[in-house]
């Protein structure tokens, strides 16, 4: 079956010729036969990691979207806060199983926040962001992601598509497309991440003016 993923590498040290770990899910990938969609690196940023996974499952159509990294325990690890930003549904047992299988690895997986969700018919699951744990995480999933393609609702990208519920037919649409309070939602988070930032330069200058006037 064919499969469209794309990787959003979550980071502010490393570009595309250094992401390790999203050059190694691109070899995986291919390796099953499944297609690379696109590629990008973007910087651990509520508004950007959010805009990047916005493209790659509307404008590339992606069936999956592997974020890589952010998923920690520091305050710039903001991977989670964007992915639920931008999708609709919690798809927990995923999540839940690339950690149990990660700690079997290593009990250190117990602090990863990681999450997994859908936007639209989209599946948006987030990997660590080092080279071995995003392997490991793909061994978790991997034999599941076909349940994503085309045949299993998988029209990724489409703006509305008709489907089955308890003998009913219902019109589904994915929220970037149906849902203006989700838009709005979206704004509102980027702006109030934009006003915190600027009050964290404001703090520091204060301080800085402090200590020159002492």
């Amino acid at each position: 079956m064919e499969l469209k993923i794309s990787i959003v590498t979550c980071s502010d040290t490393r570009d595309l010729a250094q992401d390790e770990a999203g050059a190694a899910l691109e070899e995986l990938i291919e390796a099953q036969g499944w297609t690379v969609a696109s590629h990008v690196v973007v910087r651990d940023d509520v508004s950007e990691i959010g805009d990047a996974i916005v493209e790659a499952a509307d404008e590339c159509h992606a069936n999956v979207v592997l974020t890589c990294g952010g998923t920690g325990l520091s305050m710039c690890d903001v991977t989670p806060e964007a992915t639920r930003t931008v999708c609709d549904r919690d798809v927990p047992g995923i999540a839940e199983a690339i950690r149990a299988y990660s700690m079997t690895k290593t009990r250190r997986a117990m602090l990863s926040r990681a999450v997994c969700m859908q936007r639209g018919y989209t599946l948006v699951i987030n990997f660590p962001g080092s080279t071995k744990a995003a392997r490991e995480s793909w061994e978790a999933v991997s034999d599941q992601l076909e349940r994503c393609g085309p045949d299993d609702g998988g029209a990724a990208g489409t703006p509305n598509k008709r489907t089955t519920c308890g003998g009913a037919t219902l019109r589904v649409a994915p929220p970037f497309y149906a849902s203006t309070a989700r838009a709005v939602s979206w704004l509102l988070v980027k702006k109030t991440y934009q006003a915190r930032k600027r009050l964290s330069l404001i703090v520091i200058r204060t301080e800085s003016d402090n200590l020159i006037t002492e």
